[in-house]
């Protein structure tokens, strides 16, 4: 996984559990499986293009770690544009 600078990732105030289903090729062996989503990626950086973003760093059970687009996100509890307007609050605090 690649390293998130401060600015660019904000630390989400409590972890969100969330399953991981992806419409895409690339980790389709993770789909079903919980997550912790740990924090929002929501500024651009040297490893983030704006066209990409916003994105979420995310720890499966077994402690392997992926960055995940919205749409990669399944949960009835948590909501994705709630997590992130929280988790773009932090990181704009963290900027100050």
């Amino acid at each position: 996984m690649n390293s998130i600078q401060p600015a660019a990732a904000a630390r989400v105030p409590a972890s969100l559990r969330a399953f991981f289903v992806t419409p895409y090729d690339q980790h389709a062996d993770r789909n079903g499986q919980e997550m912790t989503l740990t924090r929002a990626i929501t500024a651009p950086d040297d490893s983030h293009d704006l066209e990409v973003l916003p994105m979420f760093a995310a720890r499966f059970d077994d402690g392997f770690e992926i960055e995940v687009w919205p749409e990669e996100i399944s949960s009835g509890e948590v909501d994705v544009q709630d997590f992130l307007r929280a988790a773009t609050q932090a990181a704009e605090a963290i900027q100050l």
